[in-house]
């Protein structure tokens, strides 16, 4: 793979993906007012655990089960429109939480969230999809290491200041504040050019079916767009604590302000890990396919730390160090995926793969809060299992690595897109 430009360069000279960007950026930003917002009016009603993972799998099923509906779409419409129905959708999904805040009614909240989220699973797999299509060899890992470094930064920013605007000011400004990022989103990704599906001559099929046919002739790819989820098996159950240790575990230390504290540090830390690690290690294959195992490792010795964690500083250090895993995990993921996928199948492999990764942290979620709602376990027990998990990880991806040292998968050296020549 051709040596990757520079991050400023790459804002510089691609006016496509500087737009792309900047809607990430906004958006991103807004996602954290409103994901510290839905938590806070869920615990202002109840403090069980099940209704703080009902939140979480809200916010991850909806998009595993558009996963067959959203592929095909992405495969067979304008990627640019798909792009904008979705920032729309979501932005009135936002200010309809308003309403169910106002009415203090998690169920008609969890109910515009599931429509927000159906949404976003089909916004994703249409920017992943778009990446190569708009970026050339060269841009492609900066491209894509840029925007998981926008994700982190966005949440380490969004949920520090969102935890405290929720504080000083209330659910409902945060809301609507979520609401109108998706508008100044939507704003930026109007100057887009089209961007139909890119196909092979003589393509005729795009059914989710087809694309599940075309994966299963790919074993090594099988694994690429695993990692994902099982990342997010992982990740599951520490996430579902982030709210639990910010506002009712640490008796001196609780409220949004605290919430908001966890999550900059797992947007800082996954910032390291995503485009700090990237920058050093650099774009070969080889190298991605290594560090993936060095990724899960990260979350193990962390998310173990976390079992010891007395105060919620220590709790931000573990879910600063476990991110730094999970980023170079998505990025790395991202790309060799991008490289080692034929256009025409992306939208529905990436819709795939990020419906998986929902399903993985819906079912993780919801087993930590049943393990301490139902079972007893005190909440210092879920990072233990996480740790677990991420240690199996590893061992199944380096044991995967092992067989194709001796059976190479095949992989383009450069970008798929030398057969299909960036035209926008």
């Amino acid at each position: 793979m051709p040596q990757g430009v520079g991050y400023r360069e790459l804002l510089r000279s691609n006016q496509n993906y500087r737009r792309l960007w900047l809607g990430e950026v906004v958006s991103f930003l807004g996602d954290w007012f409103g994901t510290i917002a839905q938590y806070t009016i869920v615990q202002r009603v109840t403090q069980s655990r099940q209704a703080i993972a009902a939140v979480l799998v809200a916010k991850m099923l909806p998009v595993f089960l558009v996963t067959p509906i959203a592929g095909p779409l992405v495969d067979r419409y304008d990627r640019r429109k798909l792009l904008l129905i979705s920032d729309f959708v979501r932005m009135a999904c936002l200010f309809l939480m308003v309403v169910a805040s106002r009415l203090n009614n998690p169920y008609l909240l969890v109910g515009f969230l599931v429509i927000q989220m159906s949404f976003s699973g089909l916004f994703y797999p249409t920017k992943n999809s778009i990446l190569p299509q708009i970026t050339n060899g060269k841009e492609l890992a900066s491209a894509n290491a840029l925007s998981g470094g926008t994700w982190s930064v966005m949440l380490a920013l969004g949920a520090a200041i969102g935890g405290t605007m929720t504080e000083l000011l209330g659910v409902d400004l945060s809301l609507a504040f979520d609401g109108l990022t998706y508008l100044l989103s939507a704003a930026f990704l109007w100057g887009l050019p089209a961007l139909p599906p890119q196909r092979e001559e003589g393509e005729q099929p795009t059914s989710f079916r087809e694309g599940l046919r075309y994966l299963a002739k790919r074993r090594y790819l099988i694994f690429v767009l695993s990692l994902k989820m099982m990342m997010s098996m992982v990740s599951g159950g520490m996430v579902l604590l982030i709210p639990i240790f910010g506002n009712g575990v640490f008796s001196r230390t609780r409220g949004p302000l605290y919430i908001g504290l966890l999550y900059s540090a797992r947007g800082l830390g996954a910032l390291v890990g995503s485009m700090g690690v990237r920058q050093v290690a650099g774009d070969a294959q080889r190298t991605m396919r290594r560090l993936v195992i060095v990724g899960y490792l990260s979350m193990t010795v962390a998310y173990g730390a976390a079992t010891y964690a007395s105060n919620v500083w220590l709790m931000a250090a573990c879910f600063f160090t476990g991110a730094i895993g999970s980023g170079m995990i998505w990025v790395f993921s991202s790309l060799l995926a991008q490289l080692n996928t034929d256009p025409g199948f992306r939208g529905r492999l990436f819709s795939l793969e990020f419906g998986m990764m929902t399903l993985g942290f819906s079912i993780t979620s919801w087993l930590a809060s049943l393990s301490i709602d139902k079972l007893g376990w005190s909440e210092f027990r879920i990072p233990a299992v996480s740790a677990t998990i991420a240690l199996v990880a590893a061992t199944v991806w380096a044991f995967a690595l092992i067989y194709w040292r001796k059976q190479p998968p095949n992989e383009e050296p450069d970008s798929p897109e030398k057969k299909h020549p960036n035209k926008t």
